[in-house]
């Protein structure tokens, strides 16, 4: 299956920054595309300059994409209030759609959490 994850990022110190990035990766399960994200992820960080510094990355959530619907599909939404670091997101909104599941770090009772509040996915501290 086709798994699509989306991520937040932050860096903290003396320059902060902060962003979002997808990644996707052909799995058997979720359990093992999250795996297989987490590694390739951390090749980024060793191979390259990408998350060099003080970094946490955060699963915001993770697709399973059985089939593609034919008209398409919006797979993330990120909505911004003011200066960063107010915002909102949500997968697949106000959309039924067949074929897809999301899996969120989140209970789908929680009506807004902070990106600061959840758990890292990873840390990098160099």
């Amino acid at each position: 299956m086709l798994y699509m994850a989306n991520f937040s990022f932050e860096s903290y110190g003396p320059n902060p920054q902060y962003g979002y990035f997808t990644y996707m990766v052909e799995e058997d399960n979720v359990q093992l595309a999250l795996k297989e994200t987490k590694r390739n992820i951390r090749t980024f960080h060793d191979d390259s300059s990408l998350f060099k510094g003080r970094y946490r990355i955060y699963l915001n959530q993770i697709l399973e994409i059985t089939k593609i619907p034919g008209n398409g599909i919006m797979t993330h939404l990120s909505i911004h209030s003011g200066a960063c670091p107010d915002s909102i997101g949500c997968p697949l909104p106000s959309q039924d759609v067949t074929g897809v599941t999301a899996y969120s770090p989140t209970k789908e009772t929680e009506q807004s959490v902070r990106t600061a509040d959840l758990p890292p996915f990873m840390e990098f501290d160099d």
